[in-house]
């Protein structure tokens, strides 16, 4: 009891030191209870998306010249596989977009919205009510990070030829959806879709092998099977991901930042105990 009273006449004394002190032990709780938090339910978050988006677990894309159907068959007989969907999309090596305040260089997966696909179908979080012949359906990653809203139009050049599109609608999806993907793909009605495969006539026709598997974590070896089979050495315009490479991508920099908050809570707890000690 004599010590709750020496506390109380010591908080009583120092009524802004206490003040300060509750102030940074209530900091440190949020930042531990948050970077705790992050780090718990990323990976049940990534893992719920990506079953609700019904996104694949392996993608290969590929001019189509170099497409076999000995890879669809393969994936087909592998007992871990799921489902399997090949779709032929126009893929456009080398493209120049302005992306946020600078011109972003990739290479551009141009598939047609309307296809009755399967596999990662077209899931819109925001579109207009309209749609024209020049429109365009892109990730939601370019108005979050790229500046673009609803209605704006997106340039891209391509071979020194310029295509421009009205941005009808955002994306979601998991998969080939940002710049940091060496491919990100662009969704076109089949209007804009058709005319742009008569521009090109027949340069950029491409092929998309998707694959979901029963458990994604084996994704990376079914990757590395399916490379053993059927070697690419140098083969160009030649891009596959899967599913574990993709969730390590997209959860580091979160990870990082929430291992950081945790680390900051602590330092600041050890203050806290030096100051209450001394």
């Amino acid at each position: 009891m004599k010590i709750f009273k020496l506390a109380w006449a010591n908080i009583r004394k120092s009524k802004s030191s206490t003040t300060s002190l509750l102030v940074l032990v209530l900091i440190a709780s949020l930042l531990l209870s948050m970077g705790i938090s992050i780090i718990t339910k990323m990976s049940s978050f990534y893992d719920d998306k990506v079953e609700a988006l019904h996104d694949a677990h392996i993608n290969l894309v590929m001019n189509q010249a170099d497409y076999e159907p000995a890879f669809e068959t393969y994936f087909n007989n592998n007992p871990g596989v799921k489902e399997v969907e090949e779709e032929s999309m126009l893929l456009m090596s080398g493209v120049d977009f302005h992306y946020g305040d600078s011109l972003f260089n990739t290479n551009a997966a141009m598939l047609n919205a309307d296809d009755n696909r399967q596999i990662s179908p077209i899931h819109l979080v925001e579109k207009l009510d309209t749609v024209q012949s020049s429109d365009i359906y892109v990730s939601y990653s370019f108005k979050d990070e790229g500046g673009y809203r609803l209605g704006d139009n997106i340039t891209f050049n391509y071979k020194d030829q310029e295509y421009s599109y009205r941005i009808a609608g955002f994306y979601e999806s998991t998969v080939l959806n940002t710049t940091d993907n060496y491919v990100i793909k662009f969704m076109l009605p089949n209007a804009s879709y058709q005319q742009l495969k008569a521009n090109l006539n027949g340069t950029a026709d491409g092929a998309m092998l998707s694959v979901i598997l029963q458990d994604p974590t084996h994704s990376t070896d079914v990757l590395s099977d399916f490379n053993n089979q059927f070697p690419r050495p140098g083969l160009k315009n030649y891009y596959q991901i899967d599913y574990e490479t993709m969730k390590s991508d997209k959860s580091l920099m979160i990870n990082f930042i929430a291992v950081i908050m945790v680390v900051f809570a602590a330092l600041i707890v050890i203050v806290t105990l030096i100051v209450i000690r001394f």
